[in-house]
């Protein structure tokens, strides 16, 4: 399914809306002034797409998963190399001595962030599409970004497209650098496309 310029600018606004709303939420969670940069968005077929997120293929990447239902399926992914999750932990918890691996609760933190930027894009498709979409709890990932799309291939219908946005996030005088990626069929990218309410 090709995706037209016009089209592709419609979900890059969608998106960036939806970070500048996930920055409100994780400085309203943090208690310190988070901004996020303008993504730069790209729609690509699957095949086409793990060529952009080679950097994230490895096991040095954590993946925050949710596999969202309702009016539109598919999964959504914040992704972080690991060196950038450190950096995040390490601004987020000024008292503790300089992080050199991540443990359960710094990889709870790191969840929760990826959580609130990949609700903020899915809230933004709902109101794009007029729908309820169910995002489940996050599901954290740290066997690389390329093991999880064999994985999700392996137990159901391979998606045809993914939407890519690599960002920034600001935390004082560190840059974080991250990326959304959501895998949608072709019947969910065309009514994410075409927005308005559909019974």
């Amino acid at each position: 399914m090709p995706v037209a310029k016009h089209q592709r600018d419609a979900l890059a606004k969608l998106i960036c809306t939806a970070c500048g709303r996930a920055a409100v939420s994780l400085s309203e969670l943090t208690g310190q002034h988070v901004s996020i940069a303008v993504p730069d968005v790209a729609v690509h077929p699957t095949a086409k797409a793990h060529a952009m997120l080679s950097d994230y293929a490895g096991k040095e990447t954590l993946a925050i998963q949710l596999a969202f239902t309702g009016a539109i399926e598919g999964n959504a992914f914040a992704l972080f190399r690991r060196a950038e999750a450190i950096k995040l932990v390490g601004q987020l918890a000024k008292t503790r001595a300089p992080l050199d691996r991540l443990d359960a609760s710094d990889q709870e933190v790191v969840t929760e962030v990826g959580n609130e930027l990949v609700n903020a894009c899915l809230q933004a498709f709902g109101e794009q599409i007029q729908a309820r979409i169910h995002p489940p709890a996050p599901h954290l990932h740290t066997t690389g970004f390329e093991a999880l799309l064999k994985t999700i291939a392996a137990y159901g219908k391979a998606p045809s497209h993914a939407l890519i946005a690599f960002t920034t996030l600001q935390l004082q005088e560190a840059t974080i650098a991250g990326c959304l990626v959501i895998l949608l069929g072709e019947p969910a990218l065309k009514r994410l496309l075409e927005g308005g309410y559909r019974a």
